[in-house]
């Protein structure tokens, strides 16, 4: 598989994973800036997909990025998720409170209840309860963006084989014709020239004995 502009989704997540780890508190962070940073990760990530959208599970992909940035864009920048699903989760103790706000340390999440919330139903609604392993919460967004992911790798995984297959057969083919080939032009010329006739030619059916020379021709003498 051809992948064209790979540098751009790298670039898009390490703008926002700088943006998130290493910088300030969230609720001092101007809301122009959060969305600057985000409509720049996004179109980076929009663009890379739209380039690539030949490729398969991209438009997965595509779809899942467009929820999470219409959601992220409707509440100042951030993802929301209720108190109650960090609790399933069993992240309460994550949430900080800064400037009036709640958000969960060291991401990019708001907790916001749901009354609160613009486009709810593309916010974290899913999740993962903390009795289980990777306990965690998660958008409609994300869900896309997980199957097109595993659809992209299955399909890259299984590809070349494949074509080694394909490109073998092929092969395989066309070395049983040439050989049948070779078979049939020497039968040809056996039967044209003469070369696998019967010699008829008086002892020649006979085994040579050592020490005498060979029949000449058919009048020859030993």
């Amino acid at each position: 598989m051809r992948v064209r502009y790979a540098w751009l989704p790298l670039l898009a997540f390490g703008l926002q994973a700088c943006f998130v780890v290493f910088g300030r508190e969230p609720a001092s962070i101007p809301t122009w800036m959060r969305t600057f940073v985000l409509l720049v990760t996004y179109g980076g990530l929009f663009g890379f997909l739209l380039l690539n959208r030949h490729l398969p599970g991209c438009r997965l992909l595509l779809a899942g990025a467009a929820l999470n940035a219409a959601v992220m864009l409707a509440n100042g920048g951030f993802m929301p998720v209720t108190p109650q699903a960090l609790a399933r989760s069993g992240h309460s103790g994550y949430i900080v409170t800064q400037g009036g706000d709640q958000f969960v340390r060291r991401s990019k999440d708001i907790v916001l209840e749901k009354e609160d919330t613009r486009l709810w139903f593309l916010s974290d609604v899913f999740g993962i309860p903390a009795p289980l392993p990777f306990s965690s919460n998660f958008s409609p967004g994300d869900l896309l963006i997980g199957l097109g992911a595993a659809w992209l790798t299955y399909r890259g995984l299984i590809r070349p084989a494949s074509t080694a297959e394909a490109g073998l057969a092929p092969l395989s083919d066309a070395a049983a014709r040439q050989s049948v080939g070779h078979r049939q032009s020497g039968k040809e010329l056996d039967d044209g020239t003469g070369c696998a006739a019967q010699d008829d030619r008086p002892c020649a059916d006979r085994p040579a004995v050592p020490g005498r020379p060979a029949v000449e021709s058919a009048g020859g003498h030993a």
